[in-house]
């Protein structure tokens, strides 16, 4: 079986994000190994969820419809969710591995403007 990457920008240079405004969906699959990558770039500390869903059913031909999807907060062993902060200038990865939902995405507490916040996604794994 062979092993396949993808990578998806959830925040480019240009995206503005609302107190609770969420970032772009990446679409893992069967993946297990998941890193995300966030970069604050002079923004002042923010905080941040990781929310996480599963796969919906999909007509044949036809991409996913995450539009009626439920969306749950990453949580600690606690049953709390998962917050983290990114300070000014600073650079973050998060391994979210062995555990991988199907779809990731990530929620601004406070809200950026534009050129503030970047993050990515990256997955591997057996296809």
């Amino acid at each position: 079986m062979g092993t396949s990457r993808n990578s998806t920008v959830l925040w480019s240079a240009i995206a503005t994000a609302s107190g609770g405004g969420a970032s772009a969906v990446a679409s893992v699959g069967t993946k297990s190994n998941v890193v995300i990558f966030l970069q604050n770039v002079g923004a002042g500390t923010k905080t941040f969820k990781i929310q996480v869903a599963p796969t919906l059913a999909r007509s044949a031909g036809k991409n996913e419809d995450l539009s009626s999807a439920v969306w749950h907060d990453l949580v600690k062993p606690d049953g709390t969710a998962l917050v983290f902060s990114s300070p000014t200038n600073t650079a973050l990865a998060f391994d979210a591995s062995p555990y991988a939902a199907e779809n990731f995405r990530l929620v601004s507490v406070e809200g950026f403007t534009i050129g503030q916040i970047i993050a990515s996604l990256t997955a591997t794994g057996d296809d």
